[in-house]
Formats: C-alpha cells, sequence, structure tokens
C-alpha cells in the first residue's frame, strides 16, 4: 500500500478522523448507520490506496466496455445518493472488477466513484438548502441525510465547493 499516495493519504486521513472520533466517543460512532458507512468507506479507501501503477493503466482489452459500464455505476450512485457507498454493490451492477471499475471511472470522470458521490451530496445538499424554510430544518439535519455526518468538515466541504458557508445558502432560494 503506497501511503503517499493521494488514496493512501486519504485512507491515512480517514482512519486519524476514525480515532479521534472514537476517543470521544460521542454519539457518532454509536450510530449503527455511521458504523455501516466507516466500514464501506474504509474497505473502498483500502482498495484505492492499494493500487499498482499497472492498474491506473487504462484497460486495452476492452475500451468500448468502459463507457456503459461507467454509466451505470453512475445512475445507481445518483439514483441511491443517500445510501452508504458500497463499491461491491458497484461492482455487482457493472460487472466487472473493482480495480477495472475504479481505473474507468477514474478516467471518465477525473476521480473515484466515492469521490463523485461525494460531489453529488454536495449539489444535493445545496439545492435542499436553497430551497428549504430555515424554520423548518437546520443544515445539520439535511447534511446527514445526504451522509455527512461531521458538521465541521461537511461546512469545510461545502464552502471549498461552492465558495460559501451551507447556513449562508439555507433559505435563499434560487
Amino acid at each position: 500500500m503506497d501511503l503517499q499516495s493521494p488514496a493512501g493519504q486519504s485512507f491515512r486521513h480517514f482512519l486519524d478522523f476514525i480515532w479521534a472520533e472514537t476517543c470521544r466517543g460521542d454519539q457518532f460512532t454509536r450510530s449503527e448507520l455511521a458504523v455501516r458507512e466507516i466500514e464501506n468507506t474504509c474497505a473502498t479507501l483500502l482498495i484505492l490506496a492499494s493500487e499498482t501503477e499497472l492498474n491506473r493503466q487504462v484497460d486495452q482489452q476492452s475500451p468500448g466496455l468502459a463507457t456503459p459500464r461507467v454509466e451505470m455505476a453512475e445512475e445507481y450512485l445518483r439514483a441511491h445518493i443517500e445510501e452508504p457507498f458500497a463499491l461491491d454493490k458497484l461492482v455487482e451492477i457493472t460487472g466487472t472488477s473493482a480495480s477495472t471499475l475504479l481505473r474507468q471511472f477514474r478516467k471518465r470522470y477525473g476521480m473515484p466513484p466515492l469521490q463523485y458521490l461525494k460531489s453529488c451530496r454536495l449539489e444535493a445538499t445545496r439545492r435542499e438548502l436553497a430551497s428549504t424554510d430555515p424554520d423548518e430544518t437546520s443544515v445539520t439535519e439535511v447534511a446527514m441525510h445526504y451522509g455527512f455526518y461531521h458538521p465541521g468538515r461537511f461546512a469545510g466541504y461545502y464552502k471549498h465547493a461552492f465558495g460559501e458557508l451551507p447556513s449562508e445558502t439555507l433559505g435563499r432560494s434560487g
């Protein structure tokens, strides 16, 4: 496993986050949904961090099959945006190996499926925040609905993606 690669660094940061949350012992780590999300994310990051340079090259044996399989994975992710990420489900749906799917997805979208899903979730939270009455819901409720369980990290992702805090978007129709 190359811990210096972007995937390896993501895995290390994720483990640091999980360790910090576990040591705090708050409600986050006692949530069954959070534990499933942690397990799925951990497994996915391990697969990404374990890829060799050879697996990152374009699959020359079946270039024509890449687009339909990747599109099937994308459609599934968008249709199940609120569910925990499961690479094994994408592999089952597309009928390809995890490394091939990850390589093809990265070639098509410039990012792995988990990052793509995070981007889709951020877009969905933005739409929902903009159309939601601030008296009826909160940023935290919307964020958790889309799988963002750490409010501070969510706010950072959101600001990086949209240039404003989620609280600035809340209730602003448009």
